[in-house]
């Protein structure tokens, strides 16, 4: 290839790497976390506030499935080494239109139910309760945590 066509090339990709539009999550914010202990588990209650970019709105109603991950982690801090991680759980929840029914699905560890619109299914993937996040076997009850 001549010079000429590899800068033209180079300048193109150049300028279509600044002008691609991205589309990300406007914000998720923590609204509340509870975690409880129940028998022999501990399980996390939370709600989330999810703000999706006008984009992504578009995108789910054309057929793009949106995949939330949340990820839960216990860490125990130790002076002489690496932190301990004894416990790590994750869920993920899918988010879907359907144009026959009009309405939006949302899918998570089994469980599968509709929404009517956009907002009530961003609050239902946004609410979480009585996830396990720990077994009781996996922390030791003299130490202390960061969840």
């Amino acid at each position: 290839m001549s010079q000429c066509i590899k800068q033209f090339i180079f300048c193109s990709l150049l300028i279509l790497n600044f002008v691609s539009v991205t589309a990300y999550a406007e914000g998720i914010k923590i609204k509340s976390v509870e975690i409880e202990r129940a028998d022999n588990d501990w399980l996390l209650n939370a709600t989330f506030q999810i703000e999706l970019a006008p984009g992504l709105e578009d995108a789910v109603k054309k057929g793009v499935v949106l995949y939330f991950q949340t990820e839960f982690d216990v860490t125990r801090s130790r002076w002489y080494w690496f932190d301990e991680k004894p416990a790590l759980a994750q869920r993920q929840t899918r988010l879907s239109y359907q144009p026959i029914t009009q309405q939006y699905r949302i899918a998570s560890e089994g469980f599968t139910f509709s929404a009517k619109t956009i907002l009530e299914a961003l609050q239902a993937v946004g609410t979480i309760g009585g996830w396990k996040v720990v077994d009781n076997n996996q922390i030791d009850p003299g130490k202390s945590y960061t969840a």
